[in-house]
């Protein structure tokens, strides 16, 4: 009963009456167990409250309830919501204590928390080691890497993973597209740039504005401005548009 009504409340986006009803479990006489403590972590991890959840899941063992890695992951993203970096890296590495292993969510949770704190070189060594922990890699965490090495001015480290994913199958998603064609943008790679969004509709992923401004912004950097007009020659509609409205904010 309790466990479903603290679900409600993280359904309904509402974390403090769920830790209200968390609360009042002891007064009652109740012991909080881990579908409870769960959906408690849930609603804050939800509502990116890293304290309470990680107070929450610092607490369980005490109530005797055993962390599972579903409730440990869920700390974990409410961490990497406000860029708590250090603090999911801290619970990443609790893991084996826990008797808990790494898992797809774990893994790109800790790696867009030391994305989100500008720690690229950790987060590369986060994914570098997925595959000795026996964590598939997926487009979200080639994305997140590809991101973080953008974001730190390393256009040529983002193009080699960029590179990597579609190696491995992996279909990239907008979020990992942009990141490369920003790096394209950094390293003044029109070739590449232009090659990328070309492909984007074959890996099923939207032209964006992100994209669409850096493939033109590659292109002028290389004096290549008739190449993005050739981009009209192409069937890509949703590109044109998106051209259309960066010139039109111009």
């Amino acid at each position: 009963r309790f466990g479903a009504a603290i679900s409600a409340c993280e359904k309904g986006a509402r974390w403090q009456h769920a830790l209200a009803v968390f609360a009042a479990m002891p007064r009652l006489r109740i012991v909080p167990n881990e579908i409870t403590c769960n959906a408690a972590v849930s609603a804050c991890e939800k509502a990116a409250q890293w304290q309470h959840a990680i107070a929450l899941f610092a607490a369980m063992p005490e109530l005797s309830a055993a962390p599972v890695i579903v409730t440990c992951c869920a700390t974990m993203s409410a961490c990497e919501k406000d860029a708590q970096w250090q603090r999911c890296l801290s619970l990443f590495a609790s893991l084996p204590r826990l008797r808990l292993a790494p898992n797809v969510v774990s893994c790109s949770a800790s790696m867009s928390a030391c994305e989100r704190g500008a720690q690229w070189q950790r987060t590369i060594a986060l994914f570098s080691a997925m595959p000795q922990l026996r964590v598939a890699r997926t487009a979200v965490s080639c994305g997140v890497a590809t991101l973080a090495c953008e974001g730190a001015a390393e256009w040529q480290r983002a193009l080699v993973l960029f590179a990597a994913m579609l190696q491995l199958g992996i279909a990239p998603d907008a979020q990992a597209c942009n990141a490369a064609m920003r790096a394209c943008e950094q390293g003044a790679q029109w070739q590449r740039s232009l090659a990328i969004i070309r492909a984007m509709p074959r890996l099923r992923v939207a032209p964006t504005a992100i994209a669409c401004s850096a493939a033109m912004s590659s292109c002028e950097q290389g004096s290549k401005w008739q190449r993005a007009i050739s981009l009209s020659t192409t069937p890509l509609l949703d590109v044109l548009d998106c051209i259309a409205a960066e010139v039109g904010d111009r």
